[in-house]
C-alpha cells in the first residue's frame, strides 16, 4: 500500500520520537509494506531533523511559487523486496500545524498516481508514458 504521510513541525508530538503516535503509525505501515522497521529515536534524544527515522532516501521539496517558504522534507523508505520500491514516504512540512497546506495534496497526488492495483490485488506501476501518450 504506498502511504505518502504529511506531517508539520509545529504537530503536538513534533518532533517525532520513539512510542509517540507517529512512530506507531509509520511503523505498522513500514512493516505492512515490508520495509526495514529502524529503531525511533528518543523524546529525550530525538534526531536532528525531527522525522524520527531517517528515511533511505531524503528529498528536499519547495513545490509552490506562491509560498517560497513551504519546505517538504520527503523521507522515502523501500521495500525489502528485490525491486526495492517505495511504499513509505515521512513528509514533514516545516512551520505546518494540524492543518492542510495548499500543496499537500498535490505532492501526495504525484507520488501515488504512479501505482495501480494488479488484477491479483497487488500493486504495480503505471507506465506514466503510455497515460501521458493517450491524453
Amino acid at each position: 500500500m504506498p502511504v505518502w504521510y504529511t506531517y508539520g513541525t509545529r504537530e503536538p508530538s513534533y518532533p517525532v520520537h520513539d512510542k509517540c503516535s507517529q512512530q506507531h503509525q509509520y511503523d505498522f505501515w513500514k512493516k505492512y509494506n515490508n520495509i526495514r522497521i529502524k529503531p525511533t529515536p528518543t523524546k529525550e534524544n530525538p534526531h536532528s531533523s525531527g522525522c524520527g527515522v531517517v528515511g533511505d532516501k531524503t528529498e528536499i521539496l519547495k513545490p509552490c511559487e506562491r509560498h517560497p517558504h513551504h519546505q517538504y522534507d520527503v523521507q522515502r523508505f523501500y521495500t525489502k523486496d528485490e525491486w526495492h520500491e517505495n511504499l513509505y514516504n515521512f513528509v514533514l512540512m516545516k512551520e505546518k500545524g494540524h492543518d492542510v497546506a495548499s500543496m499537500d495534496s498535490v505532492l501526495g497526488w504525484r507520488y501515488v498516481k504512479q501505482f495501480k492495483r494488479n488484477s491479483d490485488g497487488s500493486v504495480g506501476l503505471v507506465d506514466l508514458n503510455k497515460v501521458k501518450a493517450n491524453n
